[in-house]
């Protein structure tokens, strides 16, 4: 599981395979529920990326979406980079349901 800081500004991460990265954050709207991150600071090959986390209502419940776009520095790393943010997400999203149910991740 990434080991995760949130501050009022951005967050600092350091993935599964031990690459670090620091992201600010460029946008929020309360209103509309969702957030702008962009990767400032980072080990991996990246020329640029930034990444949306929304909530939307559907009824009586939340669905939150989490979506990335970034620019490798060479053509052979996208695919590698999606493996890792997919994960990165994932993880992310499970750690935030788990706090929204009232457990520990990965119960």
């Amino acid at each position: 599981m990434p080991a995760l800081v949130l501050t009022a500004t951005g967050v600092s991460c350091i993935t599964v395979d031990g690459a670090e990265l620091r992201e600010r954050i460029v946008e929020r709207n309360e209103t509309e529920r969702y957030y702008v991150c962009e990767i400032t600071e980072s080990s991996m090959p990246l020329r640029s990326h930034r990444s949306v986390l929304a909530v939307h209502g559907r009824g009586g419940q939340s669905h939150v979406g989490w979506s990335a776009r970034f620019f490798a520095l060479d053509a052979e790393t996208p695919v590698k980079l999606d493996r890792t943010f997919a994960q990165v997400y994932r993880d992310g999203l499970e750690s935030l349901r788990a706090l929204v149910e009232g457990r520990a991740p990965h119960e």
